[in-house]
């Protein structure tokens, strides 16, 4: 399993980011330009994903993986996370190398929500297929 900015439950500060999505109808052009970019099925895409965001705000059951639940993954687990991720910390992606068994943790300097950029594409996949193949076996 790789996952990638994610994060065992939404914190306050997850939160707070998720407050730009609550209406649609707030986002500028240039907010739909910039979703447009990174959602290539379109608008309905980006509905979709904004709608299921939304619902994130008020639901505190939705995301709630404490270190029990995450010890009981069994996958060989890569967690990819940028140090400068403004929706979750670093500080999760931690949580939850130090919880699920046979984790991986790549911190990613300088890496934001996604955490390399899209010219440093052939290291991201390299590296994923070598953990994929059992590469990193320890």
């Amino acid at each position: 399993m790789v996952l990638i900015a994610t994060a065992p439950y939404l914190d306050e500060q997850a939160r707070a980011l998720l407050q730009r999505y609550s209406s649609i109808e707030d986002l500028s052009e240039q907010d739909w330009e910039d979703l447009r970019q990174e959602h290539k099925q379109g608008d309905t895409q980006i509905r979709s994903v904004m709608t299921t965001l939304r619902g994130f705000l008020n639901t505190f059951d939705d995301m709630n993986f404490t270190k029990p639940y995450l010890g009981i993954i069994t996958a060989r687990t890569l967690i990819i996370h940028g140090d400068r991720d403004p929706e979750f910390k670093v500080t999760h992606a931690v949580q939850m190398y130090q919880s699920i068994p046979h984790s991986y943790l790549w911190v990613l300097p300088n890496g934001d929500h996604w955490p390399l950029p899209q010219s440093q594409d052939n290291v991201f996949t390299k590296t994923v297929l070598e953990f994929l193949r059992g590469d990193w076996e320890r």
